[in-house]
């Protein structure tokens, strides 16, 4: 059997962060699910279905979690989301994500 051409990994190469053609399999950073997001932030901020309710708003908008940090006051009064503390914890949760 002939050596693997230049560059192509052994196949029994091992890779502890996934494939390097499918990615990392670490799922740190991926950017949940906008449902997961509320229901996370409802955790956190202890009130049931505090953040959730802003589902529907938030979808009817076509908003992705990654647009979240950049919605002014007025685009979030617009969704329902009023208070300054849904406000704040809504933008600070989604800048971690890109």
């Amino acid at each position: 059997m002939y050596p693997p051409p230049y560059g192509a990994p052994p196949p029994y190469q091992h890779y502890p962060y996934g494939s390097p053609t499918r990615g990392s399999a670490s799922t740190a950073n991926s950017t949940p699910d906008l449902k997961i997001f509320l229901q996370e932030l409802d955790e956190v901020y202890g009130k049931d279905g505090e953040y959730m309710q802003f589902l529907d708003s938030l979808e009817n908008d076509s908003v992705h979690v990654t647009h979240i940090k950049h919605l002014t006051a007025e685009q979030f009064e617009r969704l329902g989301i009023t208070r300054i503390g849904w406000q704040v914890a809504l933008k600070k949760a989604s800048e971690k994500y890109k």
